[in-house]
């Protein structure tokens, strides 16, 4: 019976102690299995004879811990020139990462294409460098852990040609058309902006918001382009225009008890319309405030306007774009929230005005907005400009409107 106990004894120490090692083992030993993830000794240096290239057009990589993971390998590996900037991260294509396979020798589930661009302080140009980053693999491939850079797959593509900087100002105080929000320039003019920038090849834009007025004199001045610029012909005579960018629906806003019929420009006769200071809507509008059809009065945004609304020093206030700024207006101040119920849109709108971004002809910017348009028709054509502007006009980030805000006698 002793025998047999001690030999119990031994057997379950044998089956609790046998993983013991093993895993204590796989512990010590796992380091080995894995790739080294060590800088090159000699970090990769441009040739004097690299060639000139556009970098390959990128799609966004939809993991954000992935992506942000690869960010940071790159930004701390001495193979990325750390003392040097890297100003953009490409995820390639499926066509070309499945090219990049062949080199790499590297199944696809195991790694990453990725292209980083580099500022390595020359004027003249960036450079391209690809690498692959792998999903390491402990336990014989069986638990995916940390991803690493494979320093012996990089390579330096090219040079970059530096992109030329272009600076365009616009409106600080639109919303949901174009805004600052803490510092930010946002909006649906800014995003189709951003957007067709992403496209073009040889430029990077520089958006700066200032009030309307401000912002029109730097353009008018040269200091850049302006966005969010309607037709005249006067600022024809002035300005090279794009494309039309957006088409900016201008509502009539009024009080309830002061509600009327509106279907043309001299219904407003004898009305005073609040408007933005500097603000125009095309050469029928100019006519008939030369004329004395209308008594426009300019302020500094929309929360004053409707204040001088409920006041009574307006008779009407032009707002754009449509329902949702009215209601991303009301929410900006107490007063106006507390009085929501009064405000009426008139169902006929005031105007469909198209937006257009543009340069003052002394500065000769006829190639850059041929880009501009090119890539802007690009974008339409793909409906990502659709896209942007149905996520605002959905209601996006305001909700629907709400119940109390009421339109006009209909006519």
């Amino acid at each position: 019976m002793r025998q047999m106990n001690r030999a119990a004894r031994y057997d379950r120490g044998r089956r609790v102690g046998t993983p013991t090692v093993l895993l204590t083992a796989l512990f010590l030993f796992a380091p080995l299995l894995r790739p080294c993830h060590a800088a090159p000794r000699n970090p990769l240096r441009v040739a004097d004879d690299a060639p000139v290239i556009e970098a390959p057009a990128g799609t966004a990589y939809t993991n954000p811990r992935e992506k942000a993971e690869i960010e940071r390998l790159i930004e701390g590996s001495d193979l990325w020139f750390p003392e040097k900037r890297v100003i953009r991260i490409i995820f390639p294509t499926d066509g070309w990462r499945l090219e990049r396979n062949e080199f790499t020798g590297i199944p696809e589930f195991e790694h990453i294409d990725v292209a980083a661009v580099l500022d390595i302080g020359n004027p003249e140009y960036d450079v391209l460098v690809e690498t692959t980053v792998l999903r390491d693999l402990d336990f014989f491939g069986l638990f995916a852990s940390d991803m690493a850079l494979k320093p012996h797959f990089a390579q330096i593509v090219g040079k970059i040609k530096k992109a030329e900087g272009v600076v365009i100002f616009g409106n600080d105080y639109k919303i949901p058309k174009i805004y600052k929000e803490n510092g930010e320039a946002k909006g649906i003019l800014v995003e189709i902006a951003r957007l067709v920038d992403d496209r073009m090849a040889g430029y990077a834009l520089n958006v700066g918001l200032f009030p309307w007025a401000r912002a029109y004199q730097h353009a008018l001045h040269g200091g850049g382009g302006i966005i969010g610029l309607s037709k005249t012909s006067e600022r024809e005579a002035i300005f090279e225009y794009s494309d039309v960018i957006y088409h900016d629906k201008v509502v009539i806003v009024t009080l309830r008890e002061k509600a009327f019929d509106y279907r043309e420009m001299a219904d407003l006769r004898g009305k005073t319309i609040g408007i933005g200071r500097g603000g125009s809507f095309g050469d029928e509008y100019e006519r008939a405030r030369a004329s004395g059809v209308l008594n426009v009065e300019e302020d500094s945004g929309p929360v004053i306007r409707l204040k001088k609304l409920l006041r009574g020093r307006l008779d009407c206030a032009l707002i754009s774009p449509g329902r949702f700024a009215l209601n991303q207006t009301i929410r900006q101040d107490p007063l106006l929230t507390r009085n929501r119920g009064r405000f009426v849109i008139l169902p006929q709108p005031f105007k469909q005005d198209p937006n257009y971004l543009g340069f003052v002809k002394t500065m000769k910017m006829g190639g850059f907005l041929n880009a501009f348009n090119d890539a802007l028709r690009d974008a339409k054509a793909s409906g990502a400009v659709a896209e942007i502007i149905d996520r605002y006009d959905g209601g996006g980030g305001g909700g629907p409107p709400p119940d109390n805000i009421r339109r006009g006698p209909p006519g």
